[in-house]
């Protein structure tokens, strides 16, 4: 499937090498050859949604109905108690009255949920992976009571089931796991975040991707779905995502998704993802959706229906790096050449910040070096033997080349 993905730097780390500077040479004859090892790369920062959700709703009337002076007939809630519960459904355009249904099927969804609160959270709260069946079952039961609500609803109304008819998407989330249910068309997205784990990057960059959930949900041709009055539990789609890392949710109806998300559902915008970062911070109101859905770009060559959306977004935490002491560990091993390998070692530290202009002189990159921290050594022989003579007389030529190596840095900071 395509993805869209919205990157997010961290703060950057900044270092600084001290490989180029000019020491004193060493030319031992026939004298072990110290390797210092290189100290361990930090490990990756990696960030975490496990933070508060934030949950928004909205449903407007689309301009082919307004010029109809038809109703409104999507609906679509959003909670957070007890379980975040994202619910939508989109009444039928030709029954007279879907947008009873409809609401009545999103209200009386929300309700069940908290009825069934214990249950559902065997499913998606238990550190033991539940049944696939389980989750299957728990979907249907929640589909059968949709579909007793449109029936009382045409008991009391004394009409037909068919003009109460509407579509239903559902996602609820717990704290492993994550319950989906989906009768006719619509769009349910996910957005998960993603990290770039290599050692090299730098500065490390985490991004979140959004993928469709479910098939599309239309038949044959683009204007057929399927509604609750007729469904069979062939029609239902269900399923348990795992919760871990996703830090977005969202469900549309069609109205909404047919500038949101691709025919096919392999593509979903990247102004989903700007939505969910705003919902995240707190930044999102209810009448920004409403002038997005009316926008003349979002309106132009759409089939005016109504559209409806519900968000629900997760606060993500990058756990701030701990400072460690840098151990490194000269290892010495036989070598029968008398040039000795330059060295290797490398002191990677944050360099604080900068009040002064920047230079433009050839020494400028120089001055913005500070000193390197000192290092613990530890001299180590592979066999544990102890120090030999010659052992002894290329540590303290060691020594005397560190000397000189901080005493350069110290001329150069001067």
């Amino acid at each position: 499937m395509r993805k869209q993905a919205q990157p997010f730097p961290l703060p950057q780390v900044k270092t600084a090498l001290a490989t180029d500077m000019a020491m004193p040479p060493i030319h031992p004859a026939s004298l072990s050859t110290p390797h210092v090892n290189a100290p361990k790369p930090e490990q990756p920062v990696i960030a975490h949604a496990e933070g508060a959700w934030h949950v928004l709703e909205e449903a407007v009337v689309g301009l082919a109905h307004r010029g109809k002076n038809l109703p409104c007939q999507d609906a679509a809630v959003a909670v957070l108690r007890p379980h975040l519960a994202l619910v939508v459904a989109d009444g039928a355009g030709s029954s007279v009255v879907s947008e009873i249904g409809a609401q009545a099927v999103v209200t009386g969804t929300v309700r069940l949920l908290e009825t069934l609160d214990k249950s559902l959270a065997e499913l998606i709260d238990a550190p033991a992976e539940p049944a696939a069946e389980n989750a299957r079952t728990m979907g249907l039961l929640v589909v059968k009571h949709a579909m007793g609500l449109l029936k009382d609803l045409a008991m009391m109304h004394r009409r037909e089931v068919r003009d109460f008819r509407c579509t239903l998407l559902m996602m609820v989330a717990g704290q492993r796991r994550i319950l989906w249910v989906k009768v006719g068309d619509g769009a349910l997205v996910v957005e998960r975040l993603r990290h770039d784990t290599r050692q090299d990057a730098m500065p490390l960059m985490w991004t979140s991707e959004c993928v469709t959930v479910g098939d599309v949900g239309k038949g044959e041709f683009a204007n057929l779905t399927q509604f609750l009055d007729a469904v069979t539990p062939q029609d239902v789609q269900t399923g348990l995502l795992d919760a871990t890392n996703i830090s977005g949710l969202a469900a549309m109806s069609d109205g909404a998704a047919e500038k949101l998300v691709s025919n096919d559902g392999s593509t979903v915008a990247g102004r989903i993802l700007a939505l969910l970062a705003q919902l995240r911070a707190d930044r999102l109101k209810r009448t920004a959706l409403t002038k997005m859905f009316y926008e003349e770009a979002f309106c132009e060559g759409s089939t005016g229906d109504d559209r409806s959306i519900a968000l629900a977004a997760r606060e993500v935490s990058v756990p701030k790096k701990i400072p460690t002491t840098t151990t490194a560990t000269v290892i010495t091993t036989t070598t029968t050449s008398a040039q000795v390998p330059e060295p290797v070692a490398t002191a990677v530290f944050e360099t604080p910040a900068k009040t002064e202009a920047p230079t433009e002189d050839k020494d400028s990159a120089a001055r913005d070096v500070h000193q390197a921290p000192q290092t613990d050594c530890t001299v180590a022989s592979i066999n544990n033997a102890p120090a030999s003579p010659n052992d002894t007389q290329y540590t303290n030529k060691l020594l005397t080349w560190l000397m000189a190596l901080f005493s350069r840095f110290r001329m150069i900071k001067r």
